[in-house]
């Protein structure tokens, strides 16, 4: 999955607990960015395959800007 967002602090906890609170469980995650509360992109790989619901969980939150989720 890949995750647009602002730069902002709690953002990755915020995508991890909401990830937990579904069971699934982060196994690789790459996080960049463009400076000190600019854009970021956040890369992760989880263990099963997200729900729909579960991207809807995600777009959700108010940092998120876009996300894209695919099975490789």
């Amino acid at each position: 999955m890949v995750i647009k967002h602002n730069d902002r602090p709690g953002v990755i906890g915020k995508v991890g607990s909401l990830l937990a609170e579904k069971g699934i469980n982060i196994g690789a995650m790459q996080v960049g960015r463009t400076g000190v509360g600019g854009e970021a992109i956040m890369i992760l790989t989880v263990d099963k395959s997200l729900e729909d619901a579960d991207v809807e969980a995600l777009k959700q939150l108010d940092e998120i800007e876009k996300l894209t989720a695919m099975e490789l």
